[in-house]
């Protein structure tokens, strides 16, 4: 498989790999790699079907392999020293799903806000978050369905707050709605993959969760069964920040990818 149109690179050091999330494309690890790459290898992914990266053929809808498989390709074939792997909102379920396959050696992981659904599916405590997560896909299907321009709006102020959408320069909002199909795959595969809180208590990786105080609190409740189950972990929490905290607080980001972690 050609890897070329799926990845940038800048730097040279240790890999340090970035991954955005769905409706987003690399230039969201702009500012990181600018920063980082005088010590590391900075990786920009570029998910299939963004940025002008051609989508998988064949691809299942509910199977995340394909993206996992293709990241495990690029990161080897341009280092041979373990990877820190990074992900916001979708690509940190990516990140996290590359790590519990354990085929790929990892110094550390770094999840920003994953939309991690399939995890409150296993406690009795997180049961109406589930419901609540489960209404919306279907609700979000159904203006799809019904062929509304601005359904992905849904999505971004779900996760970010009221008006997280309207706040969106012109270009970007322009920019979303040829993404929505995809990101409905994406969907399918937050909520249905197969991994449990077991799995997360066999990574031995050190691993940083980090979330927004101003997000939808289903997310702080996933950084925290990730945490609580994840054996060398820690978690962060960002004051005055939504789900797009990539961006809006970029320097605090920076700043907890360099912190190290107290087992």
């Amino acid at each position: 498989m050609n890897i070329q149109p799926y990845f940038e690179q800048q730097g040279s050091g240790p890999p340090i790999v970035f991954i955005h999330g769905s409706f987003a494309s690399y230039n969201t690890w702009k500012k990181y790699c600018e920063q980082l790459s005088n010590k590391y290898l900075c990786i920009s992914i570029k998910l299939p079907g963004h940025g002008g990266a051609p989508p998988l053929a064949n691809s299942n809808p509910a199977d995340i392999s394909g993206e996992t498989a293709l990241i495990k390709q690029i990161v080897t074939s341009l280092s041979d020293q373990p990877a820190h792997i990074v992900g916001h909102s979708y690509g940190a379920v990516v990140a996290l799903a590359l790590a519990l396959e354990n085929t790929l050696a990892l110094s550390k992981l770094s999840l920003f806000e994953p939309v991690s659904g399939w995890l409150l599916q296993y406690q009795q405590r997180t049961q109406a978050e589930l419901t609540i997560l489960n209404q919306f896909v279907a609700d979000y299907k159904l203006t799809i369905a019904q062929q509304q321009p601005q359904a992905c709006a849904k999505v971004i102020d779900f996760w970010g707050g009221e008006n997280s959408y309207a706040s969106l320069p012109e270009f970007i909002q322009n920019s979303m709605p040829p993404l929505t199909q995809l990101n409905i795959k994406h969907w399918q595969q937050c909520m249905a993959l197969s991994y449990n809180l077991r799995d997360l208590s066999q990574l031995n990786i050190a691993t940083q969760v980090i979330y927004g105080d101003q997000s939808n609190p289903i997310l702080k409740t996933i950084a925290q069964l990730i945490t609580e189950h994840t054996p060398h972990s820690q978690i962060h929490c960002i004051a005055g920040a939504s789900h797009f905290l990539v961006n809006s607080h970029s320097d605090a980001c920076i700043n907890i990818l360099q912190q190290p972690i107290n087992s």
